[in-house]
């Protein structure tokens, strides 16, 4: 809390706006979570104005949703910058992996744009990534199943990635969930695993709206979700999908209307 008190909101609303006009856009808040000291972080502003969108009206700006930044040349601009980063072409958990690092398109906003992942790195002039074929997807699931057994629990994606003579759980995901690990883990008959933040896919973290709330028989609120270690925390959903409230429209889910936190 002492670093977010350096900053007073005029500061940080002129931050936003000088933001904007560096990148051509409204920013994201990913954008802001850097390991630059001398910026104010994302938290800093979802703590202050109650979400990142209420801080972006307060700065004049439009609103974010959660994929519409992306067009097809900015994901091909991503996709070449990860590949140059990396040194090849990128894979699927690559593209996951980089959006702790800088703003990229999730693997369902690429598959929705350009219809396969291969179509994408085809239009980025990258060379297809062929292991994404090697596998049928009875194989994929059997290589699941045989897993399981081995371990005596579901496996996670760790498991798979790092074992390297098996498939990365990228292609599991890809091949058997749409880019879904939880739902590739159910095609095989497994329950899902709750796995890291940043792994969650934007299907799965509406996919863990939708569950809670039936099982709550209502739409959940930031109370239950903090109380509630398997899904995960208010903040993921905040910066993928711009507030709290987005995020439950996203879900299809009414919008709560006890007071501004319900």
């Amino acid at each position: 809390m002492m670093y977010e008190k350096r900053y007073l909101d005029d500061d940080l609303i002129k931050w936003l706006q000088e933001k904007a006009d560096e990148l051509g856009r409204t920013p994201k808040c990913s954008d802001f979570n850097s390991n630059n000291k001398d910026e104010p972080s994302y938290g800093t502003y979802r703590n202050r104005f109650g979400g990142w969108n209420n801080a972006l009206l307060a700065a004049g700006l439009n609103t974010n949703t959660h994929y519409c930044y992306y067009s097809k040349d900015g994901i091909i601009a991503s996709l070449q910058r990860l590949a140059k980063d990396l040194g090849r072409t990128p894979v699927i958990e690559d593209l996951i992996s980089a959006k702790l690092a800088y703003p990229m398109p999730s693997f369902p906003t690429v598959v929705r744009k350009f219809g396969s992942w291969n179509q994408a790195l085809v239009a980025a002039g990258l060379e297809l990534s062929f292991t994404f074929y090697t596998y049928t997807d009875a194989e994929l699931i059997s290589i699941l199943q045989d897993e399981a057994k081995k371990l005596g629990k579901t496996p996670s994606r760790t498991d798979l990635d790092r074992d390297p003579n098996l498939p990365s759980s990228g292609v599991f995901a890809a091949r058997l969930g749409s880019g879904s690990w939880n739902k590739a883990l159910s095609k095989a008959g497994f329950s899902p695993n709750r796995p890291g933040m940043w792994r969650y896919s934007d299907e799965d973290l509406i996919d863990s709206l939708k569950e809670k709330a039936a099982r709550l028989g209502r739409t959940p609120n930031r109370k239950d979700v903090k109380r509630d270690n398997t899904i995960p925390s208010v903040s993921t959903f905040e910066c993928r999908f711009g507030s709290w409230n987005n995020a439950l429209l996203a879900a299809g889910l009414p919008l709560n209307t006890r007071g501004k936190k319900a």
